[in-house]
């Protein structure tokens, strides 16, 4: 499974990356973080030409984030 996790905590960042990580041994699953500190770091990676191979099967957002917002910037979908 891949996941994308965006949070400006480091913190949080940390913690998302623990659970996940144990989430996936308990289920025998292998799990593919990407994580980013900043929408704008997402943005930047999700707008580059080699981004067409970027695809998450579960993208998590902070809470700052709305869809309209998303999608406006970014101009398309992200999916698997």
């Amino acid at each position: 499974m891949r996941i994308c996790f965006c949070d400006d905590e480091a913190s949080t960042r940390s913690q998302f990356e623990r659970m996940a990580a144990a989430w996936a041994e308990q289920r025998g699953e292998a799990a593919e973080l990407q994580l980013y500190n900043s929408a704008e770091q997402l943005l930047f990676e999700v707008g580059q030409p080699e981004a067409q191979e970027l695809a998450f099967d579960l993208i998590l957002l902070d809470m700052g984030w709305t869809a309209s917002r998303w999608q406006g910037s970014c101009g398309r979908r992200i999916s698997g």
